[in-house]
């Protein structure tokens, strides 16, 4: 069994957030075994909120995954979620002043390497598998998975278009489409009229003239 890791130094985050622009200072720290990824918000004078990085906290997934507790939210956190799952990172706590971590470059890179730079280390307790015990079905319109108990790390499938495709989890990390690719495809699929976006998105070369580009060429 592998054991549970956290990091050995406490580093820090600076930056704006992309949907709120809200100056966002996140401090990442060692945490105890069995604990999971903590946010704690703090927000003076109000008391400091604990928000674990759950399913059951989980308000929204659109454009972003949103966590909350109460009337506190912290948007977007994909970015930095995925730095800690891509370095299999089980225990952390993560104090936030803001509604939202830094976007840095719109990728995980920058997490990715402020955590190196902390040092993982192991912890003297293995980690917690989930294991699926049969298999199991969700469908949402046209859209069925279905997962089934294997020893492999792989998904197969099927666009309404005919294509089929495996993909090894182990070989192959990109099972989601690049943000720039996937908002015309959110547009599509929510049959999409009108949407405002932030001056930045209109830029020469921004999101939002190469999303119209993409659109108008696939749909």
């Amino acid at each position: 069994m592998s054991k549970q890791i956290t990091i050995k130094n406490p580093v820090e985050v600076i930056g704006n957030g992309l949907h709120t622009n809200c100056n966002s200072v996140i401090s990442i720290s060692p945490a105890e075994t069995d604990t999971g990824i903590t946010f704690y918000f703090e927000h003076p004078p109000q008391p400091v909120v604990l928000i674990k990085a759950d399913l059951a906290n989980v308000l929204t997934t659109i454009r972003g995954t949103t966590i909350g507790k109460d009337v506190i939210k912290i948007h977007t956190i994909e970015h930095l979620m995925a730095a800690i799952y891509a370095l299999e990172i089980d225990n952390l706590k993560i104090y936030i002043n803001a509604n939202e971590p830094p976007i840095c470059d719109g990728s995980s890179k920058k997490f990715i390497e402020t955590l190196k730079s902390a040092e993982l280390i192991e912890q003297n307790k293995d980690k917690k598998y989930f294991s699926l015990p049969k298999e199991v079905f969700y469908s949402s319109g046209d859209i069925t998975i279905k997962y089934i108990p294997a020893d492999d790390y792989k998904i197969t499938y099927i666009c309404s278009c005919g294509f089929k495709d495996v993909i090894d989890f182990r070989k192959k990390g990109i099972v989601k489409l690049p943000w720039r690719i996937q908002w015309e495809c959110w547009w599509n699929y929510e049959k999409v009229d009108f949407e405002p976006g932030g001056k930045d998105h209109y830029t020469q070369g921004g999101s939002r003239i190469t999303a119209n580009e993409i659109f108008e060429k696939v749909y």
